[in-house]
């Protein structure tokens, strides 16, 4: 599978949606067949990690990510995903000998700082850290021209995970996994919110908008078979709307409204988009009226309290890191369980909680001068801050943290950011 000169389907490598298609079996193997399967898909990433070009290894973790709920041995058992972004960071950092000692550096010294306060939190240490390392040799590493072999390979994912996600309440293997299924219930109604095959709808809804953000792109920039992205970009979407997520719903809106922005700048773009955009607009106020999605969502954002309950948390949390110089300032460690049992519900006040402000300005600084280490293109446009001005809002309603998906969320963002969306030519500048 691993070619010189690779071919494209559906002007994607064929190289990439073929191991994304053996991923997949493989995955769905080690559900049907034997759990053990599961090491063979492993094995095919160490073996691509080993053999392959640094890209496809890529392909491999973002397929992946969307399957790390159930990519273990049991449902109390650390996800194999861990295992294997430790192995292929080994492995990576032995193939490429050329980086920066600065970044080392910073990652070496963000290492340094949590492993005073992690207790027994070995595994969270691991994934922050190893994720560093691995956004650090992507950017630095991964080619230009395959941005959207990566976008799609984590899109494939999503699409893939989400229809497994479908069979999580009539499947006893798969729903060993889920202790319970997220429902909301309005006026003595009950609803129950997609997840696909994460435990919280809210962090399935950020992967769909990232992809839904990215396939947009490809798709203005015609990178990539349009159809295609269409189709992956509207799939996601109506699985986005089950989540019942009001973050989806403002985010989707504003996407809409940029998108026939960007294409009302020539009447010639404004006239091809327009129908096409007011059929897909019918028939999904049509499924959404008769599935009941509008009267749910009616409900959810005329309640009493919009924040549902995040304003009394983070009121909470500040009071607690307030009340404390040394929680301030650096931070009760990786071992310190959630305050009063509930999540903070806010990356930021997660980090200052976790690693205090000390921390969380060696962090920042880490990732600020890994997203800065490299270039792209010479001119941007506002287009290409879409994704990153989204993600930082929507964390402000998440922690996102100690999560495995922060660093590839980060890999999909300074994409975003090195996509060239300027409609002059020659704007592509190597640095």
């Amino acid at each position: 599978m691993i070619l010189k000169k690779d071919s494209e389907f559906l002007s994607f490598s064929t190289s990439m949606l073929l191991q994304c298609v053996a991923l997949f079996l493989g995955i769905c193997a080690g559900l049907w067949i034997h759990i053990y399967c599961f090491f063979l898909v492993a094995g095919f990433t160490l073996i691509i990690s080993v053999f392959g070009k640094p890209d496809s290894v890529y392909y491999h973790l973002f397929f992946c990510l969307p399957f790390a709920m159930i990519y273990k041995l049991s449902p109390a058992s650390t996800s194999l995903f861990t295992y294997v972004m430790l192995a292929v960071s080994i492995v990576i950092l032995i193939r490429q000998r050329l980086y920066s000692k600065k970044h080392i550096l910073l990652i070496m010294l963000f290492a340094a700082y949590l492993v005073p306060g992690m207790g027994r939190e070995i595994t969270t240490a691991i994934k922050l850290v190893v994720g560093l390392l691995l956004f650090y040799v992507f950017v630095t590493r991964t080619e230009p021209e395959n941005f959207k072999n990566h976008i799609m390979s984590f899109s494939l994912g999503m699409v893939g995970s989400s229809f497994l996600g479908l069979l999580k309440s009539s499947w006893p293997r798969l729903s060993a996994y889920y202790s319970n299924l997220k429902t909301i219930n309005i006026n003595r109604e009950q609803s129950f919110r997609f997840t696909g095959l994460y435990r919280d709808p809210n962090y399935y809804s950020i992967s769909v908008i990232l992809v839904i953000v990215l396939c947009v792109m490809l798709f203005i920039n015609k990178d990539g078979n349009r159809i295609f992205l269409a189709a992956v970009t509207a799939t996601l979407a109506v699985f986005g709307f089950t989540t019942y997520s009001k973050m989806f719903l403002l985010v989707a809106a504003l996407l809409v409204f940029l998108f026939v922005l960007w294409q009302m700048r020539t009447p010639k773009k404004m006239a091809a988009t327009a129908i096409p955009l007011l059929v897909a607009a019918g028939i999904l106020y049509k499924w959404m009226q008769s599935s009941g999605y509008l009267s749910v969502m009616e409900k959810r954002l005329s309640g009493d309290d919009i924040s549902t309950g995040r304003f009394g948390i983070w009121e909470k949390y500040m009071g607690y890191i307030f009340s404390s110089p040394t929680t301030l300032f650096l931070g009760d460690g990786l071992k310190a369980p959630y305050y009063s049992g509930v999540a903070p519900h806010n990356t930021y006040i997660e980090l200052i909680f976790y690693i205090g402000i000390f921390g969380t300005v060696i962090f920042a600084v880490t990732l600020i001068s890994i997203f800065r280490s490299r270039k792209i293109i010479a001119k941007r446009t506002a287009f290409n801050y879409v994704l990153i001005v989204t993600f930082l809002g929507m964390s402000a309603t998440l922690a996102c943290f100690t999560v495995n998906d922060l660093m590839f969320y980060c890999m999909l963002m300074w994409m975003s950011m090195n996509i060239n969306t300027d409609r002059k030519k020659g704007a592509i500048s190597y640095e």
